[in-house]
């Protein structure tokens, strides 16, 4: 009741609050600029209604569930509902297909307030309009809260240079979001996964949730209050041709990383899920990986959007900034293999069916036991990581005494020589970090990306050594930052390197491979 009653507060207080005192401010504008924000508020206000809507349906199907639940077996309310008749519909109103008027209603079908008496499993789903929903929200809101932060920025003087503060105000709105899509979203895609595998199938639509995410904050930012300041303040002219695509390429690089990254979160789930004795267990688990793809999610969204923000405007200090977000891709490339990896060293803790009864409302006839998982191979990535990187360390041993013999010592002491030479060795080691995580990702029949990023990380780490190693060995020093800068090139440049070639090496194996039975949590990964 209380969730009940904080929505229809909150819908009245965005009416007298916002829409209301909008409207008579638009009074005092201009016709032109009066419109353009006039129907981007409407278009806002029709998401907030059909949000505030879908809780008071959903809030009301749930009262069912849990009253059903105190009832037992046999209660009066499944007759009470399989006896209700659908309301009648006036004339006019039965002109609007049946969906949209389901959309715009606050009390669910009977028949569907039924059915979820009789298929709970349905309740755990997220459906695709919802994700696209949130995504609104977010695109419409994260503008105004950079702009905040970009102003508050400026007037603590917390940050001097441009970039810097674009860079602030912009990564500081990721954050604030991100947890909210990962929350709504997110949590999504678990509930869909467990409900999957308690019912012995395959985890799917997770891909599609993070399509309509993604397709929804595309559309968001056209109904933004952001585009209607930006086309009024842009001095600059802008090839209308060169904007669209720009900005179709970067919805498409968005949606495309929002899939993958909901199916990571999936692939998290049905691990964690099979390591879950206690409601205890899976909510750590739970709120764990939902603080890891927040993370994920903020820094990625971060990215876009300062990379579309100067973009837009040509600025020469795209690629400072961009500097300033590289302390960040080494904890985010771990992030993506050490949580699902880390489910495996749960793997003996593991409870059977008959351990575990908190799953459900009320225990059922047959309590289904969650589907045996196949065993990760850490070992192995680590093992073909290292000899990876065994290989580099040869072959760059190889190309040290080439470098002292065959190249005159007045060409190598210049700066040029020696700068070109250190990235030579980054390259070399990135390239041989994608294709060991790619070799895993083959050899690995399950969780093989997760696998073939360890692998490079290893890899990456092995070849740092070497490179160090021979460094000083061949009469160089041994500066710390130096040691770092080597470090974190080497393993960030093979781990998103890495990412194309298993993406790629996927959709080969997809193309090529045939066709053969999996169980559910193999399907998820």
């Amino acid at each position: 009741m209380n969730k009940t009653y904080l929505t229809v507060a909150v819908w009245w207080a965005f009416v007298g609050v916002a829409l209301i005192p909008l409207a008579v401010n638009r009074l005092y504008e201009d016709l032109y600029f009066a419109f353009a924000v006039g129907w981007r508020a409407l278009a806002l206000a029709v998401v907030v209604y059909l949000t505030r809507n879908a809780v008071l349906r959903a809030r009301e199907v749930y009262a069912d569930v849990r009253a059903s639940a105190w009832e037992g077996p046999g209660g009066a309310l499944a007759r009470v509902l399989e006896n209700s008749s659908t309301p009648k519909v006036s004339p006019r109103r039965a002109l609007i297909p049946e969906r949209w008027r389901n959309m715009f209603s606050v009390h669910p079908d009977p028949e569907a307030r039924h059915r979820a008496l009789e298929e709970t499993h349905k309740l755990f789903g997220m459906g695709f309009w919802d994700a696209f929903g949130t995504g609104i929200a977010v695109a419409i809101a994260l503008p105004s809260v950079d702009f905040l932060l970009d102003s508050f920025g400026t007037g603590i003087g917390a940050v001097t240079t441009y970039s810097g503060l674009l860079l602030f105000s912009v990564l500081g709105a990721a954050l604030i979001f991100a947890p909210l899509m990962v929350g709504v979203v997110g949590s999504g895609a678990w509930r869909t996964t467990f409900a999957a595998l308690v019912r012995g199938e395959a985890p799917s639509g997770a891909g599609r949730l993070g399509i309509a995410l993604g397709l929804g904050i595309g559309l968001g930012q056209i109904l933004s209050f952001e585009a209607v300041a930006g086309g009024v303040e842009q001095s600059t002219p802008i090839n209308p041709a060169l904007f669209l695509g720009f900005n179709v390429l970067w919805v498409a690089l968005l949606v495309a990383s929002l899939f993958f990254l909901l199916r990571w979160i999936v692939v998290g789930a049905s691990l964690w899920m099979g390591t879950a004795t206690t409601r205890r267990s899976l909510r750590l688990a739970y709120v764990s990986g939902l603080i890891v793809a927040s993370g994920l999610l903020a820094l990625w969204i971060g990215v876009l959007f300062l990379f579309r923000d100067f973009a837009e405007v040509l600025s020469s200090e795209i690629l400072p900034s961009l500097t300033l977000v590289r302390p960040l891709i080494l904890p985010a490339l771990i992030a993506l293999w050490a949580f699902p990896l880390a489910a495996c060293l749960r793997r003996n803790r593991v409870a059977s069916s008959s351990e575990s009864g908190w799953e459900f409302l009320d225990p059922p006839p047959q309590r289904p036991a969650l589907p045996r998982q196949v065993p990760c191979r850490p070992g192995l990535a680590i093992k073909i990581g290292l000899v990876g990187g065994l290989i580099f360390c040869v072959l760059l041993l190889v190309l040290h005494a080439w470098w002292q013999l065959g190249v005159p010592e007045a060409t190598r002491n210049t700066d040029e020589a020696k700068l070109m030479f250190a990235f030579a060795q980054v390259a070399v080691a990135a390239l041989m970090q994608a294709g060991v995580a790619t070799f895993v990702a083959v050899r690995v029949k399950r969780l093989g990306g997760v696998h073939g990023l360890f692998a490079a990380f290893v890899a990456g780490c092995a070849m740092t050594v070497g490179i160090l190693g021979l460094n000083l060995l061949f009469g160089g020093g041994l500066d710390p930052r130096f040691a770092w800068t080597m470090f974190s090139l080497t393993v960030n440049g093979g781990g998103l390197l890495a990412l194309p070639s298993l993406l790629g090496a996927a959709v080969l194996a997809a193309l090529i491979g045939r066709p053969r039975k999996r169980d559910a949590s193999e399907v998820a990964a």
